[in-house]
């Protein structure tokens, strides 16, 4: 369908370092599939806008409470944000999700 083809052309387009083209294209399949997890956790991954950014996976982690790669990345992002205590509750979250693949914190 359209959401597949808007998120394989995405990650073709930010493989050729076009990001602004890529972030389009999973705009376009958020559009599409509002529900869908994953157009929500490579516009956040891709996002250079850190609030953007940063909503995109906290809706990505709402959509996908399972997947372990949404409080990660988001994590990582609220991290170079500066929000030091939500940034360790996400990861602490990513790890608790999946503990023999998630990176250790340092506890």
């Amino acid at each position: 369908g359209l959401t597949e083809t808007m998120l394989r052309a995405g990650l073709d387009e930010r493989r050729a370092g076009r990001f602004a083209e890529a972030r389009r294209c999973f705009t376009e399949a958020r559009r599409e599939s509002p529900d869908a997890y994953l157009p929500e956790l490579l516009l956040g991954e891709t996002e250079e806008d850190p609030r953007l950014s940063i909503e995109a996976l906290e809706r990505a982690a709402e959509l996908n409470p399972r997947s372990c790669f949404a409080p990660y990345l988001l994590g990582v992002r609220l991290g170079y944000a500066g929000v030091a205590d939500e940034a360790a509750a996400a990861l602490h979250r990513a790890r608790s999700i999946a503990p023999s693949t998630a990176v250790s914190y340092g506890r």
